[in-house]
């Protein structure tokens, strides 16, 4: 009976090891990526944010409005996103200014985040106060 046992040896070659070790490693950062909850890997780690640092946000907007921003978009040739930025600017400094009133424009909402719900008329256009 011989004094110990024989090692057990892989088939794999040095390369096949290799490739077997870098393998492993990116399962485990998959893994650890999906179990922190931190989101997809690639990205910033925060859900809802890229990986620039900026908010995705989603609103219902009707398809009209979108149809705007598209359009918008291409004449400018820029982003969807930088045109509802720049509306959201330009909609905030005249709302701050009190150029907006959307008094008239509030029915009573469905909902238990909002009291108001606001119908926006295609016609709808700031005060020149």
């Amino acid at each position: 009976m011989p004094d110990s046992k024989e090692e057990r040896r892989s088939g794999l070659t040095g390369s096949d090891s290799a490739v077997r070790r870098l393998v492993d490693q990116a399962g485990q950062r998959q893994r650890e990526s999906l179990s922190d909850g931190r989101g997809r890997a690639g990205r910033s780690g925060k859900r809802g944010v890229d990986s620039a640092g900026r908010s995705k946000a989603t609103y219902n907007i009707t398809r009209p409005r979108q149809d705007f921003v598209r359009e918008m978009a291409g004449a400018e040739d820029v982003s969807q996103s930088d045109i509802v930025e720049a509306a959201i600017v330009a909609f905030y400094n005249a709302w701050s200014r009190g150029r907006v009133d959307l008094t008239g424009l509030k029915t009573p909402a469905r909902s238990l985040k909002a009291t108001w719900k606001v119908a926006v008329p295609d016609e709808f256009e700031l005060s020149q106060s």
